[in-house]
């Protein structure tokens, strides 16, 4: 016989994530009749397991990038890239390798701004800095040696923001644990605004 709380009906319903038989877990319930449901991302924010880093240029020249760049932890990263340019130019997402370790400093947000978890990620400004990206502008962090993979190749002829574009399922990357990633905006024009913003989860 289901449990009273597990009546369809008036009053409420929770859908368990399995986790030790309990509904404390919930990410989804039935309140007086209405049903509300998160996506796995919106549980992740809630969670707080979202994390956030952005690199912007205002005035890139042709041949000029952006780039952020980190090695994931000992767990899988769920990336959603996110690019906005307004002139000509391409965009890669470079796997292993190595990176040159002259750029900014950038400490991960976590998108629930009252949680106190933090990002596994490392950097590359001055030794490995947990919950830290190493960014990049106008060409003064490049990914360097170590063959890596170039993938995620995107090109475009005019102004370009995937943001609005692409839904998240056509955009998410899974990146391998404890290896260096690096995404590139590169500019093939004058006088480009360029950012590439990240968000991602961690488990």
């Amino acid at each position: 016989m289901a449990r009273k709380a597990e009546r369809p009906g008036i009053g409420a319903m929770y859908i368990r994530n399995g986790a030790e038989g309990i509904d404390s877990d919930n990410i989804a319930h039935i309140n007086d009749g209405g049903l509300v449901i998160l996506d796995w991302s919106h549980y992740m924010i809630h969670e707080g397991r979202m994390f956030y880093a952005v690199v912007q240029d205002l005035d890139m020249d042709t041949a000029e990038f952006i780039t952020i760049s980190f090695t994931t932890g000992a767990n899988y990263v769920h990336v959603f890239p996110s690019i906005f340019m307004t002139a000509l130019g391409t965009f890669d997402i470079l796997e292993a390798g190595t990176v040159a370790a002259d750029g900014a400093a950038y400490t991960v947000l976590n998108r629930n701004r009252d949680s106190a978890t933090t990002s596994l990620v490392t950097d590359f400004t001055g030794g490995a800095t947990a919950n830290t990206v190493s960014l990049g502008v106008t060409g003064t962090l490049n990914t360097l040696g170590g063959a890596p993979t170039i993938f995620g190749v995107e090109g475009f002829s005019g102004t370009k923001n995937s943001q609005q574009a692409v839904a998240r399922s056509q955009a998410e990357w899974i990146l391998i644990p404890e290896t260096v990633y690096t995404f590139r905006l590169t500019a093939l024009a004058l006088n480009a605004v360029a950012r590439i913003t990240l968000n991602w989860y961690e488990v």
